[in-house]
């Protein structure tokens, strides 16, 4: 150690980098004594498996921000450690390469204070620090309030009640405590799933009364399936409609179809004749004169028309 009391921010992102760097030394010394060791013993029931540190990279960085889970972190380290074959010294150096920002600053700290020489000195501080009293209250309040978003499918939506209800309880060591909790965090996030189906699909769900969260989920989709054979999705009709600035008579953009020229264009939809509109139209035995329907003007009808006179 330095006879300094305090370190530039240079100065600490220097030393942060000499650290890792140790650190990733120590590790890949150990796998390469884990080769060794697995490669001396290979008789009787076969090979012996070694350490693995190729899943370091799998787990996530952690620093303490804001949006940032330590239990998930934790959770992380302790999944990759049984798979990867890790001692307890091993997860102390990866959560310490795994570690950044104001995160790594506190576990070094209880570091230089002789408060964390171990895994588990390092876990039960950073959980202390960062997991707070609030957290499962605030992940409670998120799940009464959760709702399934209008796009979102039935599994996405239990899988984010499972995510936001992992949050809600703590692990016990005791068998006994341990299923009681799980009992609870299972009847947790039922109500959150039923209370956030909306429509019909939610509405049958709730009147199928599922026990468990898991049988409610797969009610939920046999109903889904059931909606979906029941009213087919159909594609969107062809709706037609007005190109704007374009002639209905002669079909040419810049006027319109009282401007148009080419009178002969227009079609009559009483005769089917060109040059006139329907409403004037004189086949049939009815046009209209002055607003009113009058019979035809040919023969007969123009003498009666005038005898009546205007009206």
């Amino acid at each position: 150690m330095t006879g300094r009391i305090s370190l530039s921010g240079r100065e600490m992102d220097l030393q942060q980098a000499v650290d890792e760097l140790s650190a990733q030394l120590r590790i890949l010394k150990e796998e390469n004594e884990g080769f060794r060791a697995r490669a001396d013993n290979t008789k009787g029931e076969g090979q012996i498996t070694g350490k693995s540190f190729s899943m370091v990279s799998s787990i996530e960085y952690f620093s303490g921000a804001a949006g940032e889970n330590v239990e998930t972190f934790f959770s992380q380290v302790e999944q990759v450690a049984k798979l990867s074959g890790w001692s307890d010294d091993d997860k102390l150096s990866v959560i310490t390469l795994r570690t950044r920002g104001g995160a790594l600053e506190h576990l070094r700290a209880k570091e230089r204070a002789g408060a964390v020489k171990t895994y588990d000195d390092a876990r039960k501080s950073l959980l202390e620090r960062y997991r707070g009293v609030k957290n499962r209250r605030f992940y409670r309040e998120m799940l009464a309030c959760v709702r399934m978003a209008p796009r979102e499918r039935i599994e996405e939506f239990a899988d984010r009640i499972r995510e936001l209800n992992s949050h809600t309880w703590k692990e016990e060591e005791d068998a006994a405590a341990a299923a009681i909790r799980q009992s609870e965090a299972d009847e947790r996030a039922l109500d959150a799933f039923l209370n956030g189906l909306p429509g019909r699909v939610g509405e049958h769900t709730r009147l199928a009364m599922p026990e468990t969260f898991d049988a409610a989920v797969n009610v939920a989709v046999r109903i889904r399936e059931a909606e979906r054979r029941a009213h087919p999705e159909t594609k969107e009709r062809n709706v037609f409609t007005m190109r704007e600035g374009v002639c209905h008579a002669c079909g040419q953009p810049g006027h319109f179809a009282r401007e148009c020229a080419n009178r002969g264009g227009i079609r009559c939809f009483n005769c089917g004749g060109q040059g006139h509109w329907a409403r004037n139209c004189r086949v049939g035995g009815r046009m209209r004169v002055g607003g009113r329907v009058e019979p035809s003007l040919n023969g007969s009808g123009a003498e009666q028309a005038a005898r009546r006179g205007p009206r």
